[in-house]
């Protein structure tokens, strides 16, 4: 007796089965393709970071390398007369907070004189190529700088209201047409520094973002006989990813920095 054959195809059983592990494979795949794209997104963020960081050591390293005098340890620079000019306000904890104050070597700031432009040039209330600078660089918090400034500011970020940004500060050293000339023009050693009337008058403008809290240090050490002065830049990168729990971080960024006009 001939058995019925079966009808070519598959059966619903058969069909179902089939699909629940094609779903699997493609579930594996689509997770293996985040885990790719995450990983690929975190090497990105880490990298942009550390050229961030690199780029604001070789700023800050370039303008003291030219630096005829740096602010020693103990040092306070009061950058406004206004207590609350935002762009300039310490806002970082300790003896000095919301104020104008910056104590070097207590504050993590690093302030210092440049030669002019031009030697011997005009320095009066309209040209400045002969005036000698004053830059300064310090961190302030992120958060507050986004709520208290305005235009050249970096973008918001609620995953990262806690960290630094660094900020620079840079006046021509002029007074009311009067220019600065507390250096000795026989030895080049600076006799006086600035008063407030010389260094105060700008705003700080912002330099990079995204800097670990804690991280940034600057160390000064004045040159004496036999010795070259040295000034030590040190900070550390960070930002946390939008809808990831990890941070981007950065190995600490140093450099020692020997300024070629300090006498």
């Amino acid at each position: 007796m001939n058995r019925p054959s079966r009808s070519a195809g598959f059966t619903l059983l058969e069909t179902l089965i089939g699909l629940a592990l094609f779903g699997l494979i493609m579930l594996a795949i689509t997770n293996l393709f985040r885990g790719t794209l995450d990983t690929a997104s975190a090497g990105n963020a880490e990298n942009e970071l550390l050229s961030d960081m690199q780029l604001t050591q070789q700023v800050i390293a370039g303008r003291a390398t030219d630096a005829v005098y740096v602010y020693p340890t103990g040092s306070t620079l009061v950058l406004s007369g206004t207590a609350t000019a935002p762009t300039t306000r310490n806002t970082l904890g300790g003896a000095n907070t919301n104020t104008q104050n910056w104590t070097v070597g207590t504050d993590p700031i690093v302030a210092m004189i440049l030669p002019p432009l031009v030697a011997a040039g005009p320095c009066n209330t309209t040209v400045f190529t002969g005036c000698y600078r004053l830059f300064a660089y310090y961190p302030i918090l992120r958060s507050y700088l986004l709520s208290n400034v305005t235009g050249d500011v970096p973008n918001a970020d609620a995953r990262n209201p806690n960290q630094w940004v660094m900020m620079e500060y840079r006046k021509n050293l002029v007074n009311a047409g009067v220019p600065w000339t507390g250096i000795s023009n026989s030895t080049g050693q600076v006799t006086s520094v600035p008063n407030s009337g010389y260094v105060q008058g700008a705003s700080g403008k912002f330099l990079t973002d995204y800097f670990q809290p804690g991280s940034v240090s600057f160390t000064v050490t004045p040159p004496a006989t036999g010795a070259v002065g040295r000034v030590a830049i040190q900070f550390t990168g960070q930002r946390f990813r939008s809808g990831s729990a990890s941070a981007a971080l950065v190995s600490s960024q140093s450099v020692t920095v020997y300024p070629r006009n300090w006498k």
